[in-house]
């Protein structure tokens, strides 16, 4: 937990105990080690924002391994992720820039714990969906999930998104919890 210090002139502050209740009242929120872009809360829920309310990710029963047995889901997650990367993929740079080099197909849009090698097609559970893509561009609106997408797998542990799409998922799990 974070210390928190108070200044020696404060201790004869009339509201003291105020200051100590508040030291005693924070919540512990730390980082994975391997992904800071999760945020684990003192509940072991494990979120993309430091906010205690936003939709979080799921729990984990412990922090050193990712499998079906350590992670429970949160049911409400996935559908917010899945419709804020359909609204926002065709600005996110990084698969802008990939999907150039696409003709008229579908392109893969996949988790960024474990990207593949250029060219490859990444593994189906790191695949977050599809977006179709025309003449080198990604045609808004026309991701399409991947059912068979895994929020953490064994080998790499738990989603990271590009920076892009981490800021608009994180930012629509704290609008939903204010919702």
């Amino acid at each position: 937990m974070p210390t928190l210090f108070i200044k020696p002139h404060l201790l004869n502050y009339p509201h003291r105990n105020a200051l100590a209740r508040i030291a005693s009242t924070r919540r512990t929120i730390t980082k994975l080690a391997n992904n800071d872009q999760v945020y684990v809360h003192a509940n072991s829920k494990i979120s993309l924002s430091p906010i205690p309310t936003a939709v979080h990710i799921g729990t984990l029963t412990e922090l050193t391994t990712f499998n079906d047995s350590t992670f429970t889901p949160n049911l409400a997650f996935l559908p917010l992720m899945h419709s804020t990367i359909k609204t926002h993929l065709h600005n996110d740079l990084f698969f802008v820039s990939v999907a150039v080099t696409y003709g008229n197909d579908f392109m893969a849009v996949y988790d960024q714990r474990s990207p593949p090698p250029f060219g490859r097609i990444p593994e189906v559970e790191d695949m977050f969906g599809l977006v179709r893509v025309e003449n080198g561009v990604m045609v808004p609106e026309s991701y399409e999930k991947n059912d068979m997408y895994r929020l953490i797998t064994p080998d790499f542990g738990v989603c990271m998104f590009t920076e892009f799409l981490y800021n608009k998922i994180r930012k629509a799990c704290e609008d939903a919890s204010r919702a």
